[in-house]
């Protein structure tokens, strides 16, 4: 199976020293292990990072408020 190697650095007992990015073909034991402990993700064309969805920004307020915004406030509490 290929995977692609997320952790910064891997030491195997047959292949040396995976670094990150790199893909290599494991057999199918070895690369679940290191699926399981999110060292390694599995290749396909592309590798595929699973990210949640970009979160939705609330309309805000832009800036500071203006003094003429700031006197209705005040004139509204008397």
């Amino acid at each position: 199976m290929k995977v692609s190697i997320t952790a910064k650095a891997i030491l195997d007992d047959k292949l040396g020293k995976l670094t990150k990015d790199q893909v290599v073909d494991l057999p199918d034991h070895k690369a679940n292990f290191y699926l399981t402990r999110g060292e390694a993700v599995q290749y396909q064309t592309k590798v595929v990072y699973q990210s949640p969805a970009p979160t939705v920004n609330v309309d805000k307020p832009k800036g500071r408020k203006t003094l003429k915004s700031l006197l209705s406030q005040t004139s509204e509490l008397e």
